[in-house]
Parts: C-alpha cells; sequence; structure tokens
C-alpha cells in the first residue's frame, strides 16, 4: 500500500508532476505538467476536489492521492465490465473520459496529445492496440479494450510479482531501490527520471515504451546531482540552497536512499 505525501502550493518535483498527470488524466486539459506546484494546480485540485465531494483547500492530501488514483478499471473485474460512467468511447467523443484513454495510451505510444478529443489519430492508435493485444480492430474503446490498456500498465500503488520485476530492472540501471514488489514513492522517482533520460513520455506510468527502453537500453548510470534534486523533492525539501552530489555511502534513511545509484565500474 502506498503512502501518498501531501502535497501543497510551493512543491516542486517528481511528485508534483505526477499528481499534474493525474489532474490531466481527469480532463483538467489545462495544467501543465511542469513539476511546480503553483496556483493553476492549486486551483485544479481545488476543482477536482469539490467534484468528488472533499474539502476543496487544493492541499493533496491522502483521501485527494486516492480519489484521483480512482479512475482506472477495478483490478478484480472481468473484461466485461466497466465502472460507472465509463462507457464504450468512439471516434468524436470528447471529454474526461477520452483524456483517460489518452493518458494511457501515451503509455504505450509516445505520439499522443491528452487533450480530450477522440479524433481520427486517436481511433488508429485505438487499433493498433487492439490489433497487439489480439483483440478485434475496430477503433471502438470496449470493456475489453479499456481492461487489456490497464491490465498492461504499473503505476504508483500497484504490487506483485510485475512490479517486483520492474524494480529490478530499474536496479540493473543503476536505481538502488528495495525490490518489495510495492510500486511505491521512490519507484515512481526511479521510473519519472528513467523515463525523462530516454526522451519517453514522464508521466510515471510504466506502459509498452518504458518496458521496451528498460530491456533494451544499455545501462548507464545517472548524474548524481540530477537524482539528489529528485531525492529532496520527494522529503519535499523548497528551494534548497545547496545541492551536493548524492552517493550512496551518504544514505543514512530511506528518504536520502531514494533516486542514489550503484557506481559501476568503467
Amino acid at each position: 500500500m502506498a503512502i501518498y505525501l501531501r502535497l501543497n502550493e510551493g512543491d516542486y518535483g517528481a511528485l508534483t508532476r505526477y499528481l499534474q498527470v493525474l489532474l490531466c488524466a481527469h480532463g483538467n486539459i489545462s495544467v501543465i505538467a511542469d513539476g511546480r506546484f503553483g496556483r493553476s494546480t492549486k486551483a485544479a485540485v481545488a476543482q477536482f476536489q469539490t467534484s468528488r465531494s472533499l474539502p476543496s483547500n487544493g492541499v493533496v492530501n491522502s483521501k485527494t492521492w486516492q480519489a484521483l488514483q480512482q479512475f482506472t478499471l477495478p483490478r478484480t473485474t472481468g473484461s466485461g465490465s466497466f465502472p460507472v460512467g465509463q462507457l464504450p468511447i468512439r471516434e468524436g467523443d470528447s471529454g474526461a473520459i477520452v483524456c483517460q484513454l489518452q493518458t494511457l495510451l501515451r503509455s504505450h505510444y509516445s505520439n499522443v496529445i491528452v487533450n480530450g478529443c477522440f479524433d481520427r489519430k486517436v481511433a488508429e492508435l485505438v487499433k493498433r492496440f487492439q490489433n497487439k493485444c489480439g483483440l478485434t480492430s475496430t477503433g471502438i474503446v470496449d470493456g475489453g479494450t479499456w481492461w487489456q490498456l490497464y491490465k498492461k500498465i504499473l503505476r504508483l500503488g500497484d504490487a506483485g510479482d510485475k512490479t517486483q520485476d520492474l524494480q529490478n530492472c530499474l536496479r540493473k540501471h543503476g536505481y538502488i531501490l528495495s525490490t518489495n514488489g510495492t510500486f511505491d514513492e521512490a519507484t515512481l522517482i526511479a521510473v519519472m527520471d528513467f523515463q525523462q533520460r530516454y526522451g519517453l513520455p514522464v508521466d510515471g506510468i510504466v506502459g509498452l515504451m518504458t518496458w521496451v527502453i528498460l530491456a533494451e537500453a544499455i545501462p548507464s548510470t545517472p548524474h548524481f546531482v540530477q537524482l539528489t534534486e529528485l531525492c529532496l523533492s520527494y522529503t519535499q525539501l523548497q528551494q534548497p540552497k545547496t545541492i551536493k552530489p548524492l552517493h550512496p555511502k551518504d544514505a543514512t534513511s530511506p528518504h536520502r536512499a531514494i533516486g542514489s545509484v550503484r557506481p559501476r565500474s568503467v
């Protein structure tokens, strides 16, 4: 079970960027995923909280995190079921449900813009995905397609053997992580940094593209300073005066170890 950190205006970093990705997935396409919790992000959070009958103070606490994560299909249902309000969609549809579709497609194909409009390009990508999964290539996102879209991703809060495989792959690329099989904040930060390094959409969602690059890319040592900044963003230190390179020997606490790397011989 993920332990969600409290975010507020003025915070910055990987977790804030992931928050912005989720807000966009819920239909607020005006949010820019730049990793900075400014006034516009706070307003978007407050608007989302109001829509979920939560206190609309713009502060992201555990209840807000949980609500943001609840746009997915139940993990225990069959391929023919739909969550409330999530019906088959097709070319010409628009709105928050299309934003969710585009967010999922973007984790598999990089050339997807989350704008809430189901156009011909989105329809072609849906057909491509359906064909890859052995589904009928109709371009209509029905129950089976929704299920496959969610089934083939990993994200914050997931747990199990697939998450452990992900952590093992990240360790091979130099990230010091616990292989506990839980997609926690440490795993999220490592995933987002990996995506940034290899030019993938930096959304913290592990789809087909991230898996392929994890498997095929030659492991290299990330920059210490860059990862230290991610570590600082995890502990929510705001506007640090100085940033010193973080080496594994300096990791004296779980927070300090996040984002650090294992030295490799040249």
